[in-house]
């Protein structure tokens, strides 16, 4: 019981990254930001919002992600959709803030330097536990359908709304089991609502028993910058064919707030010569990493997807909109609306299996459908935390899992 909650639990986390601030590799560099065609001074809102969000050190968020994909052949239900709702506030202290720009400052850095900076991972990692706060509240909402198509699977009851709440205070996770204990009965074994462990402590013996020179943990670290460094470069890559424009200002916060709207252009880009290029080299460096030097098979796919990326992504649009406030160039609204209308993708494939036609249901339109939308607050306000008084605190000995692999 106590490995599949510490996997919850660190599995949990991952959804706050969205929440945490961009980074800056100093006080003055200015993260890449996405000007397209902006004149320079909507261009220089933009930079310096990317600046003041990489020194926020607290905030509120509400953010809300609906999902749903329908028209498939074989669904056990039509639509399959969700909802996640994510709420609360966060803080972190100027070691966890120091550490986020560690982790940010290697984005820009030569190998070497990453390499070197790597080494600082357990320190970093245990910087920002000891000075990260935050009060969430998530959410998983789906319809009564796809709640019986679940539990049927899992074969647990599972509620179509579900709510899980997680507390870290002064080092010490704190996890809602209230609503939990119905899908996994051996919670039922903890009296409290909450439990609570010493998250510092837990990391700091994960990392100890990591293999020696702290292997694991490198590779952990280096994925993770990687991940990083690639959306920074992706973003490099599709900037000419993204189109950014600013629309009307509109009121938030008590001020003024600059709304710009990006609109990619997915059938020009994976058409580019660009993108080709690009997915030619990482395609060759993961193939020869594997022991295959060949890429004529990649050239005749890429070569493939040029043709039909038309019929692809014809019906495929996306529009993101953030909402800057003027006063003080923080982000106060992220939006982002995803339709692609998969018929073109099902009259393709139908040319390969015929029998795929016959088994779309009828009248019905294939489709991808998700929306997010982010509001943020509170900026640098002075935010409290406290321990829920309901909870029963599990010692380390408890928790610590044999194989720590887990947490990497």
């Amino acid at each position: 019981m106590r490995h599949k909650l510490i996997s919850l639990v660190l599995a949990a986390i991952l959804p706050l990254l969205l929440i945490l601030p961009a980074t800056a590799q100093d006080d003055t560099a200015v993260p890449f930001v996405l000007c397209g065609e902006l004149d320079s001074a909507d261009c220089a809102i933009l930079e310096e919002s990317a600046l003041a969000m990489s020194d926020v050190t607290a905030s509120s968020f509400d953010i809300q992600f609906d999902a749903s994909i329908g028209g498939l052949p074989d669904m056990p239900v039509d639509p399959i959709a969700f909802t996640l709702a994510m709420t609360g506030q966060w803080a972190v202290d100027d070691g966890a803030h120091n550490a986020i720009r560690s982790m940010g400052a290697l984005n820009g850095a030569d190998p070497a330097a990453a390499q070197a900076m790597a080494k600082q991972i357990p320190t970093v990692i245990l910087d920002l536990y000891r000075g990260l706060s935050f009060d969430v509240s998530l959410t998983w909402d789906v319809p009564q359908n796809v709640a019986d198509l679940i539990a049927e699977d899992a074969d647990v009851p599972f509620p179509p709304t579900l709510t899980w709440n997680m507390r870290m205070v002064d080092g010490m996770m704190y996890v809602d089991l209230s609503e939990l204990k119905a899908l996994a009965p051996e919670l039922t074994s903890v009296k409290a609502d909450w439990i609570g462990f010493d998250m510092v402590g837990l990391m700091q013996m994960l990392l100890d028993q990591s293999q020696p020179g702290g292997n694991q943990a490198d590779d952990a670290f280096a994925t993770g910058v990687g991940a990083g460094a690639g959306a920074t470069q992706m973003l490099k890559l599709i900037q000419d064919y993204v189109t950014v424009e600013r629309l009307d200002d509109v009121n938030v916060a008590d001020q003024t707030a600059a709304v710009f709207q990006y609109t990619p252009d997915m059938v020009g880009f994976f058409t580019s010569k660009i993108f080709r290029t690009e997915f030619l080299q990482i395609a060759a460096a993961a193939a020869a990493n594997a022991g295959d030097t060949s890429t004529a098979e990649m050239e005749k796919n890429l070569s493939m997807l040029g043709f039909v990326a038309p019929l692809l992504f014809r019906d495929l649009t996306v529009d993101s909109t953030t909402t800057i406030g003027l006063d003080d160039s923080y982000t106060y609204l992220v939006q982002t609306e995803f339709k692609w209308d998969l018929s073109g993708l099902m009259q393709l494939a139908a040319m390969s299996d015929p029998s795929l036609a016959e088994s779309l249901p009828a009248g019905a339109v294939p489709t991808i459908n998700y929306a997010l939308d982010a509001t943020y607050g509170q900026y640098n306000d002075a935010l409290e935390f406290a321990a829920p008084e309901d909870v029963e605190i599990i010692p380390l000995d408890q928790l610590t899992p044999g194989d720590t692999s887990l947490v990497y």
